[in-house]
């Protein structure tokens, strides 16, 4: 997968966010000749049981991956390709119920070591550097940590209960990102930087952040999350090398930021909020503006995580969409224009998770 990386800004305040920011010279992204991927899952009826079933997109293509159980299924939740070679991540289900990580290259899957198989495991995101392939997530009962070729690295010392949302390696920096739960139980953005952690600093009125997803960019590094308000609200924001900085959205909404991309100088950010009549809207934030992206309907719902981009800036954005029957789609917005993707059972639900662009 192709990921550009420049130093950029983002922000609409003259605040401690700001950089000097290069516009294109037309407001709208080119489309270039390139392939958009996309994870998540599918669900199949088995004796009129429902079966979650992991599966990607290839444009609107689908492909639903193994699982070891009978029964029990498996999630997709982040893809990403290397030469000729595509990449999924996810979990499957073991006959206790519980989750255990899982890979799949090229539709073969590895099931990843964990500590425990009575826990929950969890694979989020990965990255994939020369012939190395690392998966971020958490190993029994929420230890977070990531896989460097199928060996669990842990981050913090046993006991400590949080995860890893997103991993990122850049010149041979391994950057890790998640939260771990506080004295308080509320959890605290945390990155880690081959291994040493960080703690971002937060408002003193926000007990409750989350950190999902993470960029490098020269210098600088962005992790998207959400932050707790003191009026009660969870609002989007990110954080520009610690500061924290808001994400527009209407007044008296929830906010969630989760996916980042950065192209042609330009950052681009998933995410989705919840308006006061409890209905989802997907939307994203190219430097700090927000656009809101369609649904299905008016007054149906949409939430999208994950964003790509190509060197010539074609934007993709998956999610998931609401018919006007209550029943969730798979989706991709391909520089703001919506495709439904395909499912297994049209009566049942359906979602996309991540997403990556090839050229």
């Amino acid at each position: 997968m192709l990921v550009a990386t420049a130093s950029v800004l983002v922000a609409f305040l003259m605040t401690a966010c700001d950089h000097p920011i290069t516009n294109n010279k037309n407001n709208q992204p080119a489309v270039a000749s390139s392939t958009t991927w996309a994870a998540g899952y599918t669900i199949d009826l088995k004796n009129s049981t429902a079966i979650t079933i992991p599966a990607y997109w290839s444009a609107n293509t689908r492909v639903d991956l193994s699982y070891p159980t009978t029964g029990k299924g498996g999630y997709a939740n982040a893809i990403a390709a290397s030469g000729s070679d595509i990449y999924v991540i996810g979990y499957t289900t073991n006959t206790s119920g519980y989750q255990l990580p899982a890979l799949w290259k090229n539709g073969t899957r590895t099931d990843l070591a964990c500590s425990t198989a009575s826990a929950y495991n969890c694979a989020l995101k990965l990255a994939i550097s020369g012939s190395d392939i690392y998966v971020a997530g958490w190993s029994g009962s929420q230890s977070p940590g990531y896989w460097k070729n199928n060996s669990f690295v842990p981050l913090c010392v046993p006991g400590t209960i949080g995860l890893v949302n997103d991993i990122v390696v850049s010149g041979g920096t391994v950057f890790a990102v998640g939260y771990v739960l506080g004295a308080d139980y509320y959890p605290m953005p945390t990155v880690w930087q081959n291994g040493v952690e960080t703690q971002y600093a937060i408002d003193s009125s926000s007990d409750y952040n989350t950190a999902n997803a993470f960029a490098v960019a020269g210098s600088d590094l962005y992790v998207t999350g959400s932050y707790a308000s003191s009026s009660g609200l969870l609002l989007p924001c990110y954080w520009l090398n610690g500061t924290r900085c808001p994400l527009d959205i209407p007044s008296r909404a929830h906010g969630y930021s989760e996916g980042i991309t950065i192209s042609a100088n330009n950052i681009y950010i998933a995410g989705y909020y919840i308006d006061s009549d409890n209905t989802y809207h997907a939307t994203y934030w190219k430097n700090g503006k927000r656009t809101d992206l369609n649904g299905l309907a008016a007054g149906t719902g949409s939430w999208c995580y994950g964003i790509a981009s190509s060197s010539s800036e074609e934007i993709v954005v998956s999610g998931t969409v609401q018919t006007s029957a209550g029943q969730w789609k798979p989706a991709l917005w391909t520089n703001g224009t919506l495709s439904v993707l395909s499912v297994l059972n049209s009566s049942r639900n359906a979602e996309a998770e991540y997403c990556a662009i090839t050229e």
